[in-house]
C-alpha cells in the first residue's frame, strides 16, 4: 500500500501536544509539520505541539536546516520561509592552504552528507548506550560539481569543499520527530504510548537505542509516500512491525528516506508498542486519513 500526497494536507486538530501530552490550557498549540516546511512538506496535524515543545523541536530543525539539508535543497529549489541566500560560503583548496569564499548559488557543489547508524539497539538486542556514533559519513554529490568547480575556481584552485559538521544527536532526535509525527498523523498511534517523546525533548540521551538505520529492505513493510517536494523528489514514510522475543505484543518501527531517488539511507525510529492486530487494523484504515492511495 503506497499514499500519494500531491498537495497540501492539513489533519484535524489533536488537542494535545504528541511530544509531552500538554493541553491547551497552558497556552495554545501550534500545528505541526510531520516533515518540516523547509524539506518541503506539506503533511501537518493541527493543534498538536505545545509552546515549549515547539521551541524545542524548532531548535533542532534549525540546526538540521542549515546544517544538514542547507546546500541540497536551496540547490534543488525548495521553498523557503526565509528569504534564500544568493551566495553560500565555500572552502577552495589552494596551493596556500584552505579559503573560504562566497559562491553565487547555483555554483556552489551540491552536496549533501547523512549520517549511517547501526540498526536501533532495540532491535539488535543491545544496552541502551548515550551517545549515538555514525559508522560512516555518506555524501551525494551533483554531476555537475566539476562544471560548477570551473566556473567557480581562481588561480592556484585545487578543489572546494562545503563544511559538513553538524550534531550527529540532534539529527537522530530530527528522525524521532519525524518518527512520531507521521505515526500519529497516519496511523493513528497514541503518542503518550511512544518512547520517542522524551527522545525529542532531550530527556532520554540513548538515542541509538531507538534510532538507526537501515538499508536492506523488509518485507513487512508498509511503504507510505507522505510528501512530494517537487516533481519526482520524494521523501517516503513506511511502517513495520516487529515482534519482540519473550513479549506478547511487538513494536510499530517508522521508516524515513529522504529525497528517495538518490538512494539514501533509510532512517528507522522505534515508535512504540503495539499488538499485531491492532497494527494492521491500524495500516488497513490509513485510507480514512490520507485518501490519496494507490495499491
Amino acid at each position: 500500500m503506497t499514499v500519494h500526497i500531491h498537495k497540501p494536507t492539513r489533519l484535524p486538530p489533536f488537542g494535545r501536544c504528541i511530544y509531552c501530552n500538554a493541553s491547551d490550557e497552558n497556552g495554545p498549540l501550534t500545528s505541526e509539520h510531520v516533515v518540516p516546511f523547509f524539506l518541503g512538506g506539506n503533511l501537518e496535524i493541527d493543534e498538536a505541539s505545545c509552546r515549549d515543545c515547539q521551541k524545542i523541536t524548532t531548535k533542532i530543525e534549525g540546526h538540521c536546516a542549515y546544517k544538514v539539508f542547507h546546500q541540497y535543497r536551496h540547490g534543488v529549489g525548495i521553498k523557503s520561509r526565509r528569504s534564500i541566500p544568493q551566495s553560500i560560503p565555500v572552502i577552495f583548496h589552494t596551493n596556500a592552504g584552505p579559503s573560504v569564499r562566497q559562491v553565487p548559488l547555483g555554483d556552489q557543489p551540491q552536496i549533501m552528507t547523512l549520517p549511517i547508524f547501526p540498526e536501533p539497539g532495540m532491535l539488535e538486542g543491545r544496552t541502551p548506550k548515550q551517545q549515538m556514533q555514525p559508522e560512516i559519513m555518506t555524501a551525494w554529490v551533483s554531476q555537475a560539481i566539476e562544471e560548477r568547480f570551473e566556473r567557480s575556481k581562481r588561480e592556484g584552485d585545487e578543489g572546494y569543499s562545503l563544511d559538513a559538521e553538524y550534531d550527529v544527536d540532534i539529527f537522530a532526535r530530527f528522525i524521532a520527530k519525524i518518527g512520531i509525527a507521521a505515526s500519529v498523523a497516519i496511523l493513528g498511534f497514541e503518542p503518550t504510548s511512544s518512547w520517542l517523546g522524551p527522545l525529542v525533548r532531550g530527556l532520554d540521551k540513548n538515542v541509538d537505542y531507538l534510532i538507526g538505520t537501515l538499508f536492506e529492505p523488509s518485507n513487512n513493510v508498509k511503504s507510505v509516500t507522505a510528501l512530494l517536494p517537487r516533481q519526482g523528489d520524494v521523501h517516503l514514510f513506511g511502517f513495520e512491525f516487529r515482534a519482540q522475543p519473550s513479549r506478547t505484543e511487538g513494536v510499530v518501527v517508522a521508516r524515513i528516506k529522504f529525497f528517495e531517488a538518490l538512494g539514501s539511507p533509510t532512517y528507522l525510529a522505534v515508535v512504540g508498542p503495539m499488538e499485531l492486530h491492532d497494527y494492521e487494523k491500524r495500516i488497513a484504515a490509513t485510507q480514512s486519513v490520507l485518501p490519496e492511495r494507490t495499491a
